[in-house]
């Protein structure tokens, strides 16, 4: 199964993905568009909170829990990478 690599994922959405884990009350440090050590640990807090697999990284699930039910990379241009397949964001991170 595929799942984000945080080096293929644009600034503005690692961006994006700080702020909102900032607003549901998860520290991933600033929000300056660099995926690191401090955002892995937010979003794994955050993947538990919603009993998700708290591995830290950004899949389907975790991307449908951050920004809705109705998340997808073409109505939100969420798929950082135009090479990326659309059907990433239903697949979960094995």
């Amino acid at each position: 199964m595929h799942c984000f690599s945080s080096s293929s994922l644009a600034p503005n959405f690692v961006m994006a993905v700080q702020e909102t884990l900032t607003k549901a009350g998860f520290s991933p440090g600033p929000a300056d568009g660099a995926w690191g050590l401090k955002t892995t640990r937010a979003l794994a807090a955050f993947q538990r909170a919603r009993r998700l697999d708290d591995t830290g990284d950004l899949n389907g699930a975790s991307l449908r829990a951050l920004f809705g039910e109705s998340a997808t990379a073409e109505k939100y241009g969420l798929l950082p990478e135009p090479n990326l397949p659309i059907e990433i964001f239903a697949k979960v991170c094995k």
